[in-house]
């Protein structure tokens, strides 16, 4: 199974989310597969998803999250910031997940 959710993800990385991109993201959310939540990050960003109403939702999941898939919803979330924030790469973030996290939650909050 987990085989054919990372050639799905792989194949939704490649051509994009379409229509389905609140499913996509909904995947993001409930997936505990960094790699697979890093392809589908990876085609929302790259095919130009931009729904600012989901930040809250990615914000709430990142609060319950303790993971290094944290880093794949920060990622999403300065898509959707336009660059709001950083962290710059995953180094930057693994140096202080916390505060990113907590800054991350902060920003959704005013959006």
């Amino acid at each position: 199974q987990e085989r054919i959710r990372r050639a799905a993800a792989s194949a939704i990385e490649r051509v994009g989310p379409g229509p389905h991109a609140d499913q996509v993201l909904a995947a993001i959310l409930a997936s505990n597969d960094r790699e697979c939540a890093s392809r589908l990050v990876d085609g929302l960003i790259d095919h130009q998803w931009h729904d600012a109403a989901a930040a809250r939702r990615i914000a709430d999941r990142l609060a319950t999250r303790t993971d290094d898939g944290r880093y794949e919803l920060v990622r999403l979330l300065r898509h959707l910031s336009r660059n709001a924030l950083g962290p710059e790469g995953f180094a930057e973030w693994e140096k202080e997940p916390e505060a990113w996290t907590q800054r991350w939650r902060e920003w959704a909050a005013r959006s």
